[in-house]
């Protein structure tokens, strides 16, 4: 079984061992594509984590629920001055204890299509999505380009006689 790393709801780097990342026993909402360093995953997870991190302390009641939701800042979110933040995440904390249930205990027979499959499919899983494949054709291109320079270098150079000036 292979390992990735990956962003769980936390914010936080772990490993995934999922056989299938994003599906049933993973609990993470980003994970390291083979053809992403560690600087460009690194970036993605800062991204995300800045974007949440300003929904959670966010004077906006949308912004929190929604940051509840996506299952991050639980335990602050859980005693939200708002009770429909604070029912959200109780919810989600719920969801999650389920979900880690279903972990220890899972089974290849076993099908989970909890918060993290709901995660994958909204508009910021989408948009972390977008990203990493925009940033994945620019390291591409960035490389192709690396690739000729290095290719031009090993021709070998044409002489130029004074003469023929």
């Amino acid at each position: 079984m292979s390992k990735v790393k990956a962003l769980n709801r936390d914010g936080k780097i772990t490993w995934c061992t999922a056989k299938v990342p994003g599906q049933r026993n993973c609990n993470h909402v980003l994970h390291q594509s083979a053809r992403m360093t560690d600087g460009e995953f690194q970036e993605c997870v800062d991204e995300y984590n800045e974007r949440m991190m300003a929904k959670l302390n966010s004077k906006n009641e949308q912004d929190r629920i929604e940051c509840a939701e996506q299952g991050y800042g639980l335990n602050i979110l859980k005693n939200d001055v708002s009770k429909k933040v604070r029912d959200v995440a109780k919810q989600k904390l719920s969801e999650t204890q389920t979900q880690n249930n279903n972990i220890e205990n899972s089974t290849d027979t076993h099908t989970y299509n909890g918060p993290t499959v709901r995660l994958a499919n909204n508009i910021n899983g989408e948009e972390i999505r977008k990203h990493v494949d925009e940033e994945a054709k620019k390291f591409d291109r960035e490389l192709a380009k690396l690739e000729k320079e290095i290719d031009n270098e090993d021709k070998p150079k044409p002489v130029i006689d004074e003469y023929d000036i």
